[in-house]
């Protein structure tokens, strides 16, 4: 009977026990999950006090020691470089595969000016992820920052072939320190057409024409498709600094990677689309037009004189219109003597100065070569001519269809214009000598 009473008295003390080691247990488990909700709810502030306590909180946290890493590296008034790249180390210590805590290290010790260890810690970050373009972007830059533009380009260059977004940056920073643009063409950017059009768009901006004329010629290389519109810009600047031949052979080249049909049918006319058969380009040395207070400008089918469309302005009558915003630019050779050709049909042109068509030069402002006489009144379709030589010097003109403002009181004008077939040819080939 006792030997009874001893072993229910034994299995209810092991149950009391059991019942206070669990309860324990679940004590413990809740300390600690209040410690973690805690530091992570301070963690989550925007105090940096309050970062400081999750990390006594909880200190095999990395994530918690690379905050106070960054508040201590930058914090101006009360920050600590030495040691941020403390808390940066711990951080390295839990996480040794994180490439972020590396690279955060990296920078404290370059704000330290601790170079040798700044770059370890670059290569730790890229050991552990080899293949991260942001990881070789800042290897890249701080390379760059150094002087080291061999290692930077290598970073860099493989940071632009996962992530071409950075071209812009990279272009600008090598540029800025000294990097010449072969190195850049050669080992900084992949060879993608995306990658070049963003280096042509930030030499443009900063009218360094040869530069981007060598970053052209990468892209044309290419032989990819292109928007006819990505030469523009490039083109115009080439255009204001008097670099005809490249901005002619840029444009050409520009045709054959927009898949642009040509202007095989021009027979020898240096004008493109002179019969208005295909919309205006707007840009390079195609036709360019702008709209003009007092007229309606379009292209029309019901009117041709020869293919299927024509050029329509509209003058409404309601203003003294000094017109000049139908141009194309021509490039043109030096020294010999050219015929413009073109033909104009015209409906109640009113005031004493209608349209006519001026060959004026490229220069600002520009000098009028010739022009066709002006046209008012109503006429059916007119061949008009005007002919001029090239100066030894002149190897670009404006073709523009102009109406100068009229001096008299009845000076609004109206009326209608259609211009069909411009051409404009050498006389060496059309015969003849310039009257």
């Amino acid at each position: 009977m006792r030997c009874a009473m001893d072993v229910v008295l034994s299995s209810r003390i092991a149950r009391i026990l059991l019942v206070v080691a669990a309860l324990a247990s679940e004590a413990i488990i809740g300390l600690a999950a209040g410690r973690n909700w805690l530091a992570a709810h301070l963690y989550g502030t925007t105090n940096p006090a309050d970062w400081k306590r999750a990390v006594q909180l909880e200190p095999g946290n990395a994530a918690y020691w690379d905050r106070t890493g960054l508040y201590e590296q930058w914090d101006f008034m009360h920050g600590n470089v030495e040691t941020a790249i403390g808390d940066f180390r711990r951080a390295t210590q839990l996480d040794p595969r994180s490439a972020h805590e590396w690279m955060a290290l990296a920078g404290a010790f370059e704000a330290a000016d601790e170079l040798n260890q700044a770059q370890q810690a670059y290569e730790r970050a890229q050991a552990a992820h080899p293949v991260s373009a942001e990881v070789a972007w800042r290897y890249g830059s701080y390379l760059l920052r150094r002087g080291n533009l061999d290692g930077a380009a290598a970073k860099v260059k493989r940071a632009l072939s996962d992530d071409p977004s950075l071209a812009g940056s990279a272009i600008s920073q090598f540029w800025e320190a000294g990097a010449g643009i072969h190195l850049i063409l050669d080992r900084v950017l992949p060879p993608r057409p995306d990658v070049y059009l963003t280096a042509i768009d930030y030499f443009v901006a900063h009218k360094e024409n040869g530069a981007a004329v060598a970053c052209w010629e990468k892209l044309a290389g290419l032989g990819q498709k292109v928007p006819l519109t990505r030469s523009f810009d490039l083109i115009q600047n080439l255009i204001d600094a008097n670099q005809i031949p490249d901005a002619d052979r840029i444009w050409q080249q520009a045709l054959t990677l927009a898949g642009h049909p040509g202007e095989a049918e021009a027979g020898g006319s240096l004008i493109f689309n002179g019969g208005f058969e295909r919309d205006l380009v707007n840009g390079g040395f195609g036709w360019r037009q702008t709209p003009a207070a007092g007229t309606a400008f379009d292209l029309v089918t019901d009117v041709a004189q020869a293919g299927s469309q024509s050029a329509r302005v509209v003058f409404d009558g309601s203003a003294n219109v000094d017109y000049g915003n139908l141009v194309q630019y021509v490039p043109l050779t030096p020294g010999e003597g050219y015929r413009l050709t073109a033909y104009m049909r015209t409906d109640s042109i009113t005031t004493d100065s209608g349209p006519q068509f001026q060959i004026q030069s490229c220069s600002n402002p520009p000098q009028v070569l010739a022009e066709t006489p002006p046209m008012t009144g109503t006429h059916p379709w007119t061949e008009v001519q005007a002919e001029f030589r090239a100066g030894s010097a002149l190897d670009c003109l404006r073709v523009v269809l102009r109406r100068k403002p009229s001096e008299l009181l009845a000076n609004k004008i109206s009326g209608t214009v259609w211009v069909d077939d411009v051409r404009l040819e050498p006389l060496a080939r059309s015969g003849g000598q310039p009257r």
